[in-house]
């Protein structure tokens, strides 16, 4: 979960660099941390409700931790945005937003803390009872929200960065960056099919090497013959190729989920609940 998220800040602080080479007006100044920081926020409270209250993992001290340390550096981030913005352009009038969203942050998470720690000290059932629909709603709301997180990075960058000299490498590095959050969600399970398998090991470990190195001496070589460079980003050839094998890892990896649950509903056919819920726990140890 924290991966997922750290590779998500990391595509937000990416984006800022992006658009501090540009030029922007206030609008924008505003609207992309008071847009983009509450969906990520969002999707670290969800993933946390999923992962400690439906698929009952432990919730310890370095759990909540780390994640109050992202939330109150988050908070402090947009205090910080709210000064900086308000100064630059004596404006403090639209820029209230940032740090309400700051607090309402705190409040949000140290609600999901008290929820998961009454959760753990069985006081909550309504975790239990709906176990299998409440991660699957989990994992959709997850899902829509890196999928809107992502294509607003991808906006952004396509509208500031589209026509700058190295604008589609910084858009190729963005939708890597995507890819692998979704699929660090994931472990890689041991029961898939040999083939899809192979297929992915074989391009991964001989295709990427393969495509980088003909991208590189075919640059190299033209750039001696005629001394300027044909390819202007290398980033462009190297980073999809690499998005493109993440990209079917992932959907191995979901594919894989997608056995195991339809495995375990029907080994679940004919026995009590409690068995279903004991087995449940290995479900869990393929998914979040």
């Amino acid at each position: 979960m924290h991966s997922a998220v750290g590779l998500e800040l990391c595509s937000g602080a990416l984006l800022g660099l992006f658009l501090a080479r540009s030029k922007y007006g206030f609008d924008n100044s505003i609207q992309i941390p008071s847009i983009l920081p509450p969906i990520i926020m969002l999707i670290m409270m969800v993933l946390s409700l999923q992962t400690h209250g439906f698929q009952n993992k432990p919730f310890e001290c370095r759990h909540i931790v780390l994640s109050s340390v992202i939330v109150i550096g988050f908070g402090l981030v947009e205090i910080g945005v709210f000064v900086l913005l308000g100064i630059s352009m004596r404006n403090f009038d639209r820029t209230w937003i940032l740090p309400l969203e700051a607090l309402l942050h705190l409040i949000l998470w140290v609600s999901v803390v008290c929820v998961l720690h009454r959760r753990g000290s069985r006081r909550l059932g309504c975790f239990s009872k709906h176990r299998e629909t409440g991660s699957l709603c989990c994992a959709v709301v997850v899902a829509v929200l890196a999928s809107v997180f992502g294509a607003l990075c991808v906006h952004y960058v396509n509208e500031h960065m589209g026509n700058k000299k190295d604008g589609k490498g910084y858009m190729a590095l963005t939708a890597l960056l995507h890819v692998s959050a979704a699929t660090s969600l994931f472990k890689h399970p041991d029961d898939l099919p040999n083939i899809p398998h192979c297929v992915i090991y074989i391009f991964g470990a001989v295709g990427l090497n393969t495509v980088n190195s003909i991208a590189l001496v075919l640059e190299l070589c033209l750039k001696a013959g005629s001394g300027a460079r044909t390819v202007e980003d290398l980033r462009v050839i190297v980073l999809p190729s690499e998005t493109l094998f993440i990209a079917g890892w992932l959907v191995l990896q979901i594919y894989g989920v997608c056995v195991a649950i339809r495995h375990r509903r029907k080994g679940g056919q004919g026995r009590t609940v409690c068995q279903v819920h004991q087995e449940m726990e290995g479900l869990s140890d393929t998914v979040l």
